[in-house]
């Protein structure tokens, strides 16, 4: 028999400053992350204070550390994508 799990979803948190997951800091934001097919990942869910600079900062871990191809979330209503050639331009 042979069994294989895949990851779907993950948490994510955003803390500004100093301020880190290790030292049990408070978070600035949280967020859920649902790994789609082809490399496509998922940003919904969020609550707290989360800029553009974060999201575009959670996309650049999420493409270099996770292997992802594209990140979709949406902003204040409007649908942003974000992939590893987007970001060399901002």
């Amino acid at each position: 028999m042979k069994v294989h799990i895949d990851v779907t979803q993950a948490i994510g948190r955003i803390y500004y400053g100093d301020k880190s997951f290790n030292e049990n800091a408070p978070y600035d934001a949280v967020f859920t992350i649902t790994f789609l097919e082809d490399g496509v990942v998922l940003l919904r869910g969020a609550h707290g204070k989360i800029t553009i600079d974060a999201c575009r900062e959670v996309a650049k871990v999420l493409i270099k550390d996770w292997g992802a191809k594209k990140v979709l979330l949406k902003r204040h209503g409007r649908p942003l994508e974000f992939t590893a050639e987007t970001l060399k331009k901002m």
